[in-house]
């Protein structure tokens, strides 16, 4: 309580721009917690007053949706939103200017009913004026309806992959702890899940893996890893040095490689 009341102090003192941000140690809702109890209104309401008397606002971010995770694994395994950055109205109407975003039909809209629905209710919308005017008028009018169409209807797409693959990562070392039939069965159903949100926009794919070659950076173990299979896998020059190799984790025993390589019985 103490720290809320700080916070409308600041609020009803100043008339400038700030923000806070940090580890709250609290959500606002549902949504910013998986695993573990229910998030109720009675863990949520003082930290959503305070917000609201303080007339801050959550700006977004990108990325995972979750910042902490519990460190367990099965049951116990918790993950939520605990780390934010608010801002005042002054701050907020300091960045008002808005950003012209690249706007992308993604393919698997159309495996959507209701798509073709959204295109031809916006398209068919009367103009007045020149040709010219109503040519510029209804692409415009189309994009921004599937824009928001989309949100609604898959929500951030890139933000839930982002999610996904720290949720992978948590179910391989949980994998590694006790390979289980049940553990495996968990990993490779979250495997599934992203492949199928990375095979709903080839381009992404590539966007994806060219953005983690440079974030990882041409220098590091893994940039190593991927260009050795990359020259076994194309034409031309081919890596002899297997070396590398010895550096990849290793995820399966002994006894379960020589299950693996065996040869089928009938």
């Amino acid at each position: 309580m103490a720290l809320w009341e700080s916070l409308v102090d600041i609020t009803q003192s100043i008339n400038e721009l700030w923000m806070v941000r940090g580890d709250f140690n609290l959500v606002t809702s549902n949504e910013e917690n998986l695993g573990g109890l229910p998030v109720t209104v009675a863990d949520t309401v003082y930290f959503n007053h305070c917000i609201s008397v303080c007339n801050l606002e959550d700006p977004g971010f990108k990325g995972s949706k979750f910042t902490w995770w519990n460190g367990r694994v099965d049951e116990a395994c918790i993950f939520e939103r605990l780390d934010k950055a608010l801002w005042n109205k002054n701050l907020q109407n300091l960045f008002q200017e808005k950003i012209i975003k690249s706007f992308r039909f993604l393919n698997f809209w159309l495996e959507d009913e209701t798509c073709l629905e959204v295109i031809r209710k916006n398209w068919i919308t009367e103009v007045q004026g020149n040709l010219f005017i109503m040519f510029h008028h209804k692409p415009k009018k189309t994009k921004k309806a599937l824009t928001q169409w989309s949100k609604e209807r898959f929500g951030n797409i890139f933000q839930e992959i982002a999610t996904l693959e720290d949720f992978i990562k948590v179910l391989e070392v949980q994998f590694e702890r006790n390979p289980s039939r049940e553990n495996r069965t968990k990993l490779f159903k979250a495997q599934a899940e992203l492949n199928m949100q990375l095979r709903r926009e080839e381009d992404f794919w590539k966007q994806k893996s060219g953005f983690e070659w440079l974030r990882m950076g041409r220098g590091t173990l893994n940039f190593s890893i991927l260009l050795f299979f990359e020259k076994q896998f194309t034409k031309g020059q081919q890596c002899e040095d297997f070396s590398i190799l010895e550096e990849i984790l290793e995820l399966i025993d002994s006894n379960q490689n020589e299950e693996l390589i065996s040869y089928p019985t009938m």
